[in-house]
């Protein structure tokens, strides 16, 4: 077992991490609020590029950061985390914008009627980008020693969750031609909230299949994650859009009740767990 997990095994630092890393955030919108007059750039320049690029780093690292602090005297694992962050980015470049935008092109036809919206949720978008938080895990550091226990799997989870918001993130802010707004600035955090709550579902059930040496784990998270993925995205546009009145301090406060919740019951069930892989 790696010494980040041994380490954040403590509930009560993963906590600490996890209030910590939700006032960066709030301090993240509370400070970009004020600067929206002068987030609004040229399209198609190298100033909206770079602003884009750290834009949407900003709220993904701010995660990281705390997660790492967590584990300050023995940092080498970092270097794995920021692997499994890339990846996550990677394929979702790869992977999920291609199949979400230019296969299913969902855009066009998503915000039809409920059933379908929660469907296309569901199986489509839900399915995709858990396939990258999935893949990007799976395919990296599960079979190392560095992955030995269930907090393992959640830290290396949240991390790839992380990733595939900063590329949605990044799109985003070239669309907006940066942050111009307050509803810009939220949607950017509301995105990284929700997907390292959703990275944190996926890990869990990859560290409790390499503790218990259970494929049915895999299965079963691939399918609860994606499920949430998908009726999460149905809430948030719920909410946050009423009729022709848009209200994004609502989808904040969904994003972060979902993080809550989320980090409740996967600390709870960690607590539970078996210590570390029998490997």
């Amino acid at each position: 077992m790696s010494s980040l997990a041994s380490r954040a095994g403590s509930g009560r630092a993963l906590w600490y991490a996890q209030a910590a890393s939700f006032t960066g955030l709030l301090l993240y919108v509370g400070v970009l609020r004020r600067l929206t007059p002068w987030l609004r750039f040229e399209p198609d320049s190298a100033a909206l590029v770079v602003a884009a690029l750290v834009l949407a780093l900003i709220p993904s690292l701010l995660w990281l950061v705390f997660f790492w602090a967590v584990d300050r005297r023995e940092p080498e694992p970092m270097g794995h985390v920021a692997q499994v962050f890339l990846l996550g980015a990677l394929l979702s470049q790869a992977v999920v914008l291609p199949v979400t935008r230019d296969i299913f092109q969902v855009r066009q036809w998503l915000g039809g009627d409920l059933l379908t919206h929660l469907l296309g949720s569901i199986l489509v978008v839900g399915a995709a980008e858990t396939f990258a938080n999935y893949a990007a895990v799976r395919y990296s550091v599960f079979n190392s020693d560095e992955l030995g226990s269930v907090m393992d799997g959640v830290v290396y989870g949240t991390a790839a969750g992380l990733g595939v918001a900063a590329v949605f993130n990044f799109g985003f802010v070239i669309e907006a031609r940066g942050l111009p707004t307050t509803a810009a600035v939220l949607q950017v955090v509301i995105t990284a909230l929700a997907h390292a709550a959703l990275g944190m579902v996926i890990g869990y059930f990859l560290g409790r299949a390499k503790v218990d040496r259970s494929a049915g784990a895999l299965v079963a998270g691939v399918a609860v994650a994606a499920v949430l993925n998908g009726v999460f995205d149905v809430l948030l546009e719920t909410v946050v859009q009423a009729g022709l009145v848009y209200r994004p301090w609502y989808g904040l406060l969904a994003a972060l009740s979902l993080a809550v919740m989320v980090s409740a019951v996967i600390f709870a069930a960690v607590a539970r767990a078996p210590a570390t892989s029998s490997a």
